[in-house]
């Protein structure tokens, strides 16, 4: 059964609605992160930490996409190979 038009629409409206408001609720931890970020910078030490930390969320970032990136090249040669 198809939704009406008005019903889609407040559908719609609803889950804008949650996706703002789960927005927000992550504020807080945005603004945790910029303060840990300063203060790992005023210190010698803490500049390396940072720079580690750097790499690390740019190794965690990288590796969905190179699983998904290997998985999908595995399947393309699979399916080039029974052709």
């Amino acid at each position: 059964m198809a939704l009406r038009p008005a019903a889609r629409m407040r559908r719609g409206l609803a889950a804008l609605v949650v996706s703002v408001l789960l927005g927000l609720l992550c504020a807080p931890g945005f603004a945790q992160c910029e303060m840990c970020k300063t203060g790992l910078i005023k210190s010698p030490e803490g500049a390396q930490m940072a720079r580690g930390f750097n790499r690390g969320i740019l190794f965690l970032l990288a590796m969905p996409y190179l699983l998904c990136g290997s998985v999908a090249l595995a399947l393309f040669i699979a399916h080039r190979k029974s052709l």
